[in-house]
């Protein structure tokens, strides 16, 4: 039976293999329940997983072997995270709007990358997008296209490419997520945004049948990936994917 994908990410995911270049060893920050992880072997000889959620080792040892063999899965958050490695490509998805200091987090990016090393990032995108399932989720913010270009500049990018992605299906997908944080909105009384953060960036999709992956899968949803493509630079979406360069 064919795997379920969350829909938000399937978009996001298409246009990252899109733009994402090949390279020996790769970092994504966030790695989450380690989806995109699977896909990004087929680029790179290797690569370390940042998540300091605990059920991601579960998710990790239950990787076939010879994908497990290639991603050094570290349950760290990136500001726990001591190297001296330098990446080909650091990816982070979804993270950034957690973050208080949002520029000392990319600051963190540009250091880990290689001159001529590739950035991939996603946030949300559009503050007038802003809802209950933003706090629920544990966001600090939204980001609109020119001072996330100027945050990214400050930090030391170059060759900035941001598109609204998944246009206009994401947009609809606000619906459910909507209800799902009116559901949730308890949380909030919790006053803890660590918490909040933590159970948002490892979504085990609990409770889900496993027959909606006959739906919602990487094939399925491909034709609305074209067409969303189509507005990538319209910037309607709420999610923006960006794309950068660490000059050499």
């Amino acid at each position: 039976m064919a795997r379920y994908y969350p829909p938000r990410f399937l978009f996001r995911r298409h246009e990252i293999l899109r733009r994402v270049r090949s390279g020996r060893r790769f970092l994504e920050v966030g790695a989450g329940a380690l989806r995109l992880a699977r896909d990004l072997v087929g680029f790179f000889s290797s690569g370390v997983l940042l998540e300091p959620a605990p059920q991601a080792k579960q998710l990790w040892l239950s990787l076939p072997e010879n994908i497990r063999e290639r991603l050094d899965l570290q349950l760290t958050s990136l500001e726990s995270f001591a190297t001296s490695e330098l990446f080909d490509c650091v990816i982070s998805c979804e993270v950034m709007e957690h973050v208080s200091d949002d520029l000392s987090f990319a600051q963190r990016l540009h250091e880990l990358l290689r001159p001529g090393g590739q950035l991939i990032l996603s946030v949300p995108a559009g503050m007038r997008y802003w809802s209950l399932g933003d706090r629920v989720a544990g966001h600090l913010r939204r980001y609109e296209k020119e001072g996330l270009t100027h945050l990214l500049s400050q930090a030391g990018f170059s060759d900035i490419q941001i598109i609204g992605y998944g246009f206009p299906f994401v947009n609809l997908l606000r619906i459910p997520s909507w209800l799902h944080a009116l559901m949730n909105r308890h949380v909030l009384e919790q006053g803890d945004p660590a918490q909040l953060t933590r159970e948002s960036g490892i979504n085990l999709i609990a409770g889900l049948p496993s027959w909606l992956g006959l739906f919602v899968n990487p094939i399925t949803v491909w034709p609305f990936c074209r067409v969303a493509a189509l507005f990538n630079t319209f910037h309607l979406s709420d999610g923006f994917l960006v794309v950068a360069i660490k000059p050499g």
